[in-house]
């Protein structure tokens, strides 16, 4: 239809008019073929030998590459992952299936890293699955890691973690994470949502190398191992933290009072909406309940806000 109207508006050389309203139809054509994307589907065998994603015959429709988003959903051990895409962007999205086999610790007990070459970007996306039995976890440079949902486990001891390399992002939305940590080697993870079931000794989550480590959403940590104050081994180990001031998350040590986790918190910088914390102005920003648990005191605009909502709720009750 389109087609038939610009061959009739051309045949008319002799009407500006026309001809420029034909002309207006070229361009959206041009773009519906440019943003037209394929897709492929890694069909190696994850438990066998054809695990490398890097192989073309392994993928139902190609290489991923620019404009052939892949995707996996697998059951089995996969190996590294290092996709050569040639300076396209490319995204993989890993919704069902295990990474690595549970029931193998020891086979598993290794490390396990995702990778790009050639001058790409590549955006790994995690919308579910288990990624299981590992110890490091490392998101190369020009990687994107997205997890919305699914199980990261860590196993053993050592600095059991999920490192993000110099020129690389994690953003953490979602999912559960167990005896694992969060290491931002000169690059940025933001912790915005998902849940640490338990942060065990030796695992940390810090910055170094120029890192940035932002906490916001409702991220939380459920359950702390370590019991030593200030120890910077197991929590926030002389590094940077950012704390977004509508942070509503919590972090739990049962162990930990209000004196412990000042201690801890003057280890490191740790601040809230720009302002550093410490001893002084700790009570100003976070409370301590019984249990150890951290939490964020709302901010005083919104503070001041329901105050102004409940003083124009009583005038009206007066009037």
């Amino acid at each position: 239809m389109v087609e038939r109207q610009i061959i009739s508006l051309f045949r008319d050389t002799h009407n500006p008019t026309r001809i420029m309203k034909a002309l207006k139809f070229i361009p959206i054509i041009t773009l519906t073929a440019i943003h037209a994307h394929a897709a492929t589907s890694f069909i190696g065998d994850p438990i066998g030998t054809d695990d490398n994603l890097g192989t073309a015959s392994n993928w139902d429709n190609g290489l991923p590459g620019s404009g052939n988003d892949g995707s996996i959903s697998t059951d089995g051990e996969l190996g590294n992952i290092s996709i050569a895409n040639g300076g396209s962007s490319v995204t993989v999205t890993h919704t069902g299936g295990t990474i690595g086999d549970p029931n193998d610790e020891i086979t598993n007990y290794r490390d396990f890293s995702i990778s790009t070459s050639g001058g790409g970007s590549l955006t790994w996306q995690v919308d579910g699955g288990n990624y299981s039995e590992f110890r490091v976890f490392t998101i190369g440079s020009g990687v994107t890691l997205n997890v919305t949902d699914g199980i990261l486990a860590g196993s053993g001891t050592g600095g059991t973690r999920l490192q993000v390399a110099s020129g690389a992002v994690a953003n953490i939305t979602g999912g559960t994470f167990s005896g694992m940590g969060f290491w931002a080697d000169g690059s940025t993870i933001n912790l915005l949502g998902g849940t640490i079931d338990n942060l065990v000794s030796n695992t940390v989550i810090r910055t170094y190398n120029g890192g940035t480590l932002n906490i916001g959403g409702d991220f939380s940590i459920n359950g702390m191992a370590s019991t030593a104050v200030g120890n910077n081994n197991n929590f926030f180990t002389g590094s940077e933290w950012t704390i977004a001031a509508d942070w509503t998350g919590s972090m739990t040590n049962e162990a930990w009072g209000r004196t412990e986790w000042v201690t801890e918190i003057e280890s490191t910088t740790l601040t809230v909406g720009g302002v550093q914390i410490n001893d002084s102005n700790f009570d100003d920003y976070f409370t301590v309940n019984g249990t150890g648990t951290l939490t964020a005191i709302p901010e005083p605009s919104s503070s001041a806000l329901l105050g102004l909502g409940g003083l124009a709720l009583i005038m009206r009750r007066r009037k």
